[in-house]
Order: C-alpha cells, then structure tokens, then sequence
C-alpha cells in the first residue's frame, strides 16, 4: 500500500457524523451537494484500515454492474478531492482511506466509548450515527442500521462501565448524571436506575431516592412484568442507609489551651494509633461542613482504614475566636492541644489551601508530632513575590477581602474556587453560610492578613517529614505551578498532577485524592518503610 497522504500543507478537514453528515474545512462549513461522498466519507471515517474498491463500490452502487460501480467511485473520489482539497480520500489502485490527518467526532467518540471517558458520553449526541441520513442504497442502508444498533449497544455498555467507576470512586453526582443519560437510552437498564438512587440519597434527598425507587420498580413491572432485581433492591436498601449515615451526627469536642477551646470532631478508628488531621482552607466551620454531602463522603473514605480529625483553628468556627492571633503558630498549638485531647502523639496533616501552608509551617515547628504531610492545592507562600506571581498583592488581597465579606459576590467566588459546581443552588447556599458562620468579618480580615504573612519557601529544605502534594491541573485558585514549586523545594516530596479545576478538593475527582493519600500512606508505614530499606 503507498504511504498515506497528510492534510499538514492544507486547511483542517472536520467530519460530524453524529447527526445528519457535514464537512468543515478550516473551521467554516462546506457544502458537500454529493449524497454518495457524505456516505463515502461517513464509512472510510469508521474504519481503521484500507477498505477495497469493490466493497465500496458495492455498498454504494449495489445495482450497479462491478465495472459502472467502480467508474462511478472513481469520479465521486475526484469530486470530493476537488470540493475539500486534493488528499483528502487517498487511494491505491486497490483501496481507498481517510488521510490521518482528518478528523471525525465519530472516532472521537469510539474512543471516548472504549475507555468509558464519563464526560464524552454525557454528550447526547454520542448515541447517534448519521441521525436522519439515508441513502437508498440496501447495503449501505443496512450496514448504517447495523452500526446504529452497534453504537447504542457499546454506548451503553460503556455508560454501565463508567457509573461503576463512579461508585467506586465516590463521584455519585457523576453516577447519577451517567445514570440519566443511560435510561434515556434504555429504560429498563439495572445499572442507571441503581446510579440514580445513589447519587440522590448521596446529597440527602430522601424524597428523590423514593421517586427513584418507585421509578424503576415501574419501569420493571410496565416494560418487563416483572418485580424489580435483586441489585436494585439492594442497591434502596443501601440508599436509605447512605441518607442516614449523611446525617453525620458526629459528636463535636473542645480541647483545652492557654487561651480558649479548640472544636474537634473525629471519624472512623485509628489503625495501630494512625491518625489524619484535615487542616482545611481559610475558612471553617465544622457544623456547616457536615452539610456538605460531598465533603462528608470524602471524611468517610479516608476513616475506612484510620481515625480522621477535622478541626476549627481558634479565631474561626466553633473554636475560641476572641483574644486570639489566627496565624499558623496558634494552629500548631490547636493541632497539639487535640492531639493531646485525643491520646494521640503524632498524626499526619492533610491540609488543603491555606491550611496546607499552616500544615507546612507546624512541621517546621513541631516535626516531632508530625508523621507526615498530604497536601492538596497549597501554596509555600500567602503573599505575592516575583517568585509566587499567583499569589495577591496587598492591593488586590484588600479587594478580594471586601469581596468575601460581601454577600453580592458569593458566588463570584465560588466560581473560582469550585467552578463545577457554581451552578447548583445548594453549593451555592452552603458557600454562603459557610462564609458567614466562619468568622467574623473582623476575623475575616485577621484571617487573611494572617495567611498573607506566611512564606515557608526559605525553609522547605528543612521539611523532614514524608510529604504528598496533590495539585490540580487546572486549579484557578493556587495553579499547578506553585504546587510544582513546592514539590521541588521539599526533600523526597511526590507530587500528584490531577484532572480537574475545583480548589475545593470535595468537588470534581476527589476519589482520587483520596486513592493518592491511601497509597501514599501505605508506603511510609514504619512496616513497609523497613521492608524497602532491607531490600
């Protein structure tokens, strides 16, 4: 076979082929008025492989003697050649095929389909082939029902492997979105009713989960006679425990310090005395954080396999708030006081935004109650040098403080800090609470001014300790960069790139921060650690 022609010297040629078929050259439109090329194009782009002059001439004239048929190919390849550029249809005596350098949402879309990629399938379009195209040819007619049926069968086939997915890793809104998708493809499918249930009883609507149930239990009985699976009922059963659990009546307890209580609340048990303390972002409020579903869904896979411990910093929150400096050496004494409380020599520090960087500073400090650093979209440094261009200068720290204290622009920043969910009028609602029942607005503004203060950058040589960073590619708060100038600046440290945008961890894959803490901590237990070094 000659080699295959490129389209590098010519405009980039597009094929949609999801509904009726058409053609972009460079970006614009281009009118194909030859019925049989759209059909020649649609085929050759859903093969992988040279198809033989006789099998297209056959498919596209059937009725055609060999000889005509093949003539006619020959002119319909001249002509679609002539319309969107010379190489476009490339051929040998023998074959014909898409140059590689055209592209088609078709084989996009297979590829979204085998790997099972949540988002790509999400789009409506993805189950269509050749929507509202014909061509009055039998073969062709019959080989593009045969691809249709093929489609919507692998469509959902990948649809039930991504929910699965989802479920494993705790993304139940993801689930159920792939959920609806799926049953309006096939209104019986176990699997999306399944998704459903969980991903309402996830985020504590107990009334969804009942539609839900009574949805699919008719679904069952009008379409197959018959009563609802097994998996199904199981899968109620577990929703009703799940809106239980999301009540989180979790105890809130007050170690004692010099100057006030600090509110601590645990989770789980500690594993041969293991512990994580989350040291979360500026802003704290333990009660309003257990109305977050997800964020609670997060706390409970990590205390799976050991004790886990959110705190409120004093100045915020439930903790002591007057006669308090809110800065990172008052957090290590509140991570010390519950720890004490608690029995606990040492705990790992997860720490997330600014509480990251105060989790940072307290290793520095007090190394000795420190097993080790998980750190998620935290940056070294609070204020704005040549070296941390993300950081704010005091000018716009000033205009970003306003902006939190201000109800008007509540939403302006949660579309920064969780631009995935900034649409739902829950998040929204809970981010607004969130902020008023945190602090004060002179404590906002002791908190800020606070954190601006902190630069450990000239010290992370001296951190010790084991320590994972977890940065977001597309994070809009602390960019991947000051998470990869971090990760350079601390002996040993792993960093761990992910997908997304949300600075809130909660929101978007925090399944797999959560896989990355649990294999990062695996590896520097006492046990493994010893084990490597005898190797």
């Amino acid at each position: 076979m000659a080699a295959m022609n490129s389209c590098a010297d010519l405009p980039r040629v597009s094929l949609s082929l999801h509904r009726y078929p058409s053609v972009s050259v460079g970006g614009r439109h281009v009118a194909l008025p030859l019925k049989r090329g759209l059909a020649l194009l649609a085929y050759l782009a859903d093969q992988t492989r040279p198809v033989g002059r006789d099998v297209l001439a056959a498919l596209l004239w059937p009725d055609a003697p060999a000889g005509l048929a093949r003539g006619r190919l020959r002119r319909l390849v001249h002509e679609v050649n002539a319309v969107l550029g010379a190489g476009v249809i490339d051929a040998n005596p023998d074959a014909l095929w898409l140059a590689a350098d055209v592209d088609s949402d078709l084989r996009r879309s297979g590829t979204a389909i085998a790997a099972a990629d949540l988002r790509a399938l999400l789009d409506a379009r993805t189950a269509d082939v050749l929507a509202g195209f014909s061509l009055g040819s039998e073969a062709f007619d019959d080989w593009l029902d045969a691809r249709r049926r093929e489609q919507h069968a692998a469509l959902i086939r990948a649809l039930e492997r991504a929910i699965e997915r989802a479920l494993d890793d705790g993304q139940s809104d993801a689930a159920e979105q792939a959920g609806d998708t799926l049953l309006r493809l096939e209104p019986c499918t176990e699997a999306g009713h399944v998704a459903r249930l969980l991903g309402r009883a996830a985020r504590g609507d107990a009334a969804g989960v009942e539609t839900a149930y009574f949805d699919g239990a008719r679904a069952w009985r009008d379409e197959l006679g018959a009563r609802p699976s097994a998996r199904f009922e199981a899968a109620y059963a577990r929703a009703l425990a799940l809106l239980h659990a999301t009540e989180h009546h979790v105890e809130i307890a007050f170690a004692p310090t010099a100057s006030g209580h600090v509110a601590h609340a645990c989770w789980g048990d500690a594993e041969g005395g293991e512990a994580v303390v989350v040291m979360w972002g500026l802003m704290t409020n333990i009660e309003v954080g257990l109305d977050e579903p997800r964020f609670c869904r997060m706390l409970d896979r990590l205390a799976r396999r050991r004790r886990v411990i959110m705190i409120d910093r004093r100045g915020m929150g439930l903790s002591e708030r007057l006669g308090v400096a809110p800065d990172a050496a008052t957090a290590s004494e509140d991570v010390c006081a519950v720890l004490d409380h608690l029995g606990l020599h040492r705990a790992w520090l997860f720490g997330f935004s600014a509480g990251g960087t105060m989790a940072l500073d307290m290793a520095l400090r007090r190394p000795d109650r420190v097993a080790g650093l998980l750190l998620f979209g935290t940056s070294a440094s609070g204020h704005w040098t040549p070296q941390t261009p993300w950081a704010l200068n005091p000018q716009l720290q000033e205009a970003w403080l306003a902006r939190l204290c201000d109800p008007a622009h509540y939403d302006e920043g949660l579309r920064r800090f969780a631009p995935s969910a900034a649409d739902d009028p829950r998040v929204r609602a809970w981010y607004a609470r969130l902020l008023r029942n945190a602090a004060s607005r002179a404590g906002v503004a002791a908190l800020l001014r606070a954190f601006q203060s902190i630069d450990v950058r000239p010290r992370l040589g001296a951190v010790r300790v084991p320590t994972l960073v977890m940065q977001r590619r597309g994070d809009r708060v602390v960019p991947l960069a000051a998470g990869e100038q971090l990760a350079s600046g601390i002996a040993g440290a792993e960093i761990e790139r992910l997908d997304g945008d949300d600075h809130f961890l909660w929101h978007g894959d925090s399944g797999a921060v959560v896989r990355a803490i649990e294999r990062f901590i695996a590896r520097h237990r006492p046990a493994a650690v010893a084990e490597a070094l005898a190797a």
